[in-house]
């Protein structure tokens, strides 16, 4: 089984967030002898060429309706996955940012799904490999499904089947209809694309015509069929609800090894970790200029300071916290300029009690893991969710509230003895909700001990590696072979 799997970012050689670690380590897992992936994406002029190692495969001219089109494709070999990266000029080659402006990435990526075909038909004329499987991701390339759609009608693409994975449905390439026509792209006439006015909206038009639908967790899946997180295509996504599966993401839990991470102070496993963690914690204090006699929890956060992110909930918790010298706190990550403002504030309010870095530092992220008690994920939404897997893989318990991939992943606390839960749950989006949640967890740190570390050894030994969503995903492949075509 041949699959190509087009993103408009994959780690390590583009990224801007979830979207490329995923692209980056799914297709990994899911290479075996049996199942030929390859992955297919961008070449952006940001792109280390010499560092990664690529090398230039073939050209072919494209017919655009602007003009002939030179396409390059250039390539290199990744732990056994074979990556392409497309290059036309002026739309792929020479920028140094993934992402420019909503109009001209609705073109780019329009084009960048329709060379994404041309380079599979030219793959099987040099190579003799040609795709069963076209799986494509987010809004950037849902015009993939579309576009082979329409190509049906040739004996060649007739038996092809398409995979369009959701990723984050409130980015939808929405208002595309100039770029669209622009890039002569055919009527969309589908009765439910056209009924709902969204035959311009790129994410609309690959819901309606894929094969068969995938979110990053199941309970994300259910959530974005209804009005509230559906983003006004949750009439749309009811009507493919027999098509749609939710698959959890999962992280590399090679790189990702508290044993092997040497950026650490100190190394430790899911069995021998409460002497390590501690070493960890004082050099991270130490490191940021946070109080190391304090006996109160470390609470951290890593990410993207957004209302999405529930910053808005979190930071008037944790100024009401400190105030009462209950917790340090210690944020990584950059985003809304009112967020910077409002940490920089606290920072200089309490400099021994919180710590602040915006430009983001992966060895910094494994260290603030691997060294706080609590790890804060209140997000208002949240399709699956990274964070809390890396913090579980640490020992930083997280507190999440209870949405998307953070309730498929995270089990609330037992209140007890510990003999149930991998952290902390709440459901309301309120800030009191949040405030309440924390002080039980800060109350659980302090008195219960046994409990907490009983927590720890239970998350760090959480299977959330790569193979479980690789299997599911395989299993989708195989069974879309076998179906008909969606009409």
């Amino acid at each position: 089984m041949n699959v190509l799997y087009a993103s408009a970012e994959v780690s390590p050689f583009s990224s801007s967030g979830g979207l490329a670690e995923v692209a980056g380590s799914l297709p990994l897992a899911l290479r075996t002898a049996e199942t030929d992936v390859r992955v297919i994406t961008p070449l952006y002029g940001l792109i280390d060429y010499a560092g990664h190692g690529l090398v230039y495969q073939f050209s072919f001219r494209y017919p655009h309706r602007s003009g002939s089109l030179d396409v390059h494709v250039h390539s290199v070999c990744r732990q056994d996955v074979r990556h392409y990266f497309l290059q036309c000029e002026p739309w792929f080659g020479a920028e140094g940012t993934l992402y420019l402006d909503q109009a001209r990435d609705a073109t780019r990526f329009i084009l960048f799904c329709q060379l994404t075909l041309a380079c599979a038909w030219e793959l099987r004329q040099r190579n003799n490999w040609f795709p069963d499987v076209l799986h494509a991701n987010d809004w950037h390339c849902a015009l993939i499904p579309f576009l082979l759609s329409v190509s049906r009608s040739s004996p060649d693409w007739a038996s092809m089947r398409s995979l369009l994975t959701i990723h984050n449905l409130a980015y939808q390439g929405h208002d595309a209809g100039a770029a669209l026509y622009y890039c002569g792209i055919p009527t969309r006439s589908q009765p439910d694309l056209v009924y709902q006015d969204l035959d311009d909206n790129l994410l609309a038009i690959g819901i309606a015509s894929a094969d068969v639908l995938t979110t990053v967790s199941p309970r994300y899946a259910a959530e974005i069929q209804s009005p509230e997180l559906g983003r006004g295509l949750d009439g749309l996504i009811r009507t493919r609800s027999a098509s749609l599966h939710g698959i959890l993401n999962g992280i590399d839990r090679q790189h990702h090894n508290p044993e092997t991470n040497c950026h650490l102070a100190a190394r430790y496993g899911a069995v021998e970790f409460s002497l390590s963690r501690c070493i960890n914690r004082k050099d991270l204090q130490r490191r940021h200029g946070l109080d190391c006699e304090r006996r109160v929890p470390l609470v951290a956060m890593v990410g993207r300071l957004d209302v999405q992110k529930g910053l808005h909930l979190a930071l008037p918790v944790m100024r009401r916290l400190l105030t009462r010298d209950a917790l340090q706190f210690i944020s990584l990550g950059s985003g809304d300029p009112r967020f910077h403002h409002e940490l920089a504030l606290m920072a200089g309010q309490w400099p021994e009690c919180v710590a602040v870095q915006h430009d983001f530092d992966s060895a910094l992220a494994s260290q603030i893991y691997s060294g706080s008690d609590l790890f804060l994920m209140p997000s208002l939404f949240e399709p699956c969710g990274i964070g809390q897997l890396l913090a579980m893989r640490y020992g930083s318990l997280p507190l999440v509230r209870e949405t998307g991939g953070l309730a498929d992943t995270v089990v609330n606390y037992d209140d007890g003895r510990g003999s149930r839960g991998t952290g902390f749950v709440f459901g309301w989006s309120e800030t009191e909700a949040l405030a309440h949640t924390l002080e039980w967890a800060i109350r659980t740190w302090h008195k219960r001990p046994t409990a907490w570390r009983r927590m720890q050894e239970r998350a760090m030994k959480q299977d959330f590696g790569w193979d479980k969503s690789a299997r599911a995903t395989k299993e989708l492949y195989r069974d879309v072979l076998i179906s008909e075509v969606h009409p």
